[in-house]
């Protein structure tokens, strides 16, 4: 399943790049074409991190009522996994922000976004 899934991800690739170059009159045009849906790859992982990480954390919090309730039921461990989870999962896209925000402020060059 694996290699199915490497294979698929080649061939989108593969087919991306072509039609870039198709387009494009240099190397550095086929480059900027080909960041598109690398780009929109990112945002992506930017929502669902932001998603998880307020699942996880609502989630916890939730637990946390149930063990309050009965200790026995969920274990305070797990309550408290699942919450550093959620904290963590939405402070790395804000961290990313922050520091493109910072390179971009302090004149550190060309920052990909």
């Amino acid at each position: 399943m694996k290699i199915i899934k490497t294979i698929f991800f080649t061939f989108i690739v593969s087919i991306n790049l072509l039609a870039a170059s198709a387009s494009a009159q240099s190397l550095g045009g086929v480059a900027q074409d080909a960041l598109g849906p690398i780009i929109f790859l990112r945002y992506a992982l930017d929502a669902a991190s932001f998603i998880l990480g307020g699942l996880l954390l609502m989630s916890a919090f939730m637990r946390y009522l149930r063990h309050k309730q009965n200790p026995q039921e969920s274990p305070l461990g797990t309550i408290i996994f699942w919450a550093i989870l959620g904290i963590v999962l939405i402070a790395i896209p804000l961290l990313h922000y922050l520091a493109v925000m910072a390179a971009t402020d302090t004149g550190a060059g060309n920052v990909v976004i």
